[in-house]
């Protein structure tokens, strides 16, 4: 009988395991499933149209990647550009063409060159959010709205959205966290560069670049911020991007005769120097 017994009580522990285990994974899919449905790409997008603020996001049609086909409405209008001085349009992969206002058309070295192009031209232009994005950055339109929304949300002035973890990447503050919606960091990169309209026009009126790019982010845009109190940098972890390449500019001797890692040792020193107001 107690042979009997014991065999019962074995079998009654196993099963509460049993319930207990699938218990807490049901409670774990349906938190997921509404953060994922209800926060995330919901709550986000209506906050976005209540607020009315006007987004303007800036990408190359030269890119290595390329945006993720979505089905939602984009709550930003897109202004491309190509670096190589060419006139096409935009790639035939964007999605949702009605929302292409314009085209940029340059000739420059390398992303830095490129950026002060787009700066001399967005800061005129009537927005309030801007997303510039490098052409090996590969996002979807959702987590694009996120991005402006959130951004929108928390009166951002230097922003980006988090990096996937198999993104290439030099710096892991900017990698995703899970559970996190928004994270205030020293700096966010400039592959990746969200602007509020007020800090652009600093930036755009400030007029200093390198070839490399290297330096806005960690030494202008935080000098920026400093001086006029705007808002400190943050990643966005509510939405994901992908960097696809590794970086190369560090092995590159630009036309300056300087490498990137040069061209940032003088930022640092002009910066220093408080020659730069």
């Amino acid at each position: 009988m107690s042979a009997v017994f014991r065999s019962f009580d074995k079998k009654n522990k196993m099963s509460l395991k049993q319930r207990r285990s699938q218990f807490f994974h049901s409670i774990a899919d349906r938190f997921q499933s509404y953060y994922r449905d209800s926060i995330r790409f919901h709550d986000f997008n209506e906050l976005s149209s209540r607020n009315r603020l006007k987004n303007l996001l800036i990408l190359p049609t030269e890119a290595f990647g390329t945006l993720l086909f979505d089905y939602c409405e984009p709550n930003f209008d897109i202004l491309t550009y190509s670096y190589n001085d060419s006139t096409h349009e935009a790639a035939k992969s964007f999605a949702y063409k009605d929302s292409t206002i314009g085209h940029l058309a340059f000739k420059t070295e390398f992303y830095g060159e490129s950026l002060k192009c787009i700066v001399a031209d967005i800061h005129k232009r009537p927005y309030d959010q801007f997303l510039v994005l490098n052409g090996d950055v590969m996002v979807s339109w959702r987590d694009l709205n996120t991005c402006f929304s959130m951004a929108a949300m928390h009166s951002l002035d230097v922003f980006q959205p988090s990096m996937s973890r198999d993104s290439f990447y030099t710096y892991n503050h900017l990698l995703n966290k899970p559970g996190y919606f928004l994270e205030k960091v020293d700096f966010t990169e400039v592959m990746m560069l969200g602007l509020s309209k007020r800090l652009l026009k600093e930036f755009a009126a400030l007029d200093v670049f390198s070839i490399s790019g290297w330096g806005i982010d960690r030494l202008l845009l935080p000098k920026l911020i400093a001086d006029h109190g705007f808002n400190p940098p943050s990643v966005i972890h509510a939405c994901i991007a992908k960097h696809c390449k590794p970086v190369e500019s560090g092995k590159i001797v630009f036309s300056n005769s300087k490498t990137a890692k040069e061209e940032y040792d003088d930022l640092d020193k002009l910066i220093k120097s408080n020659t730069i107001e």
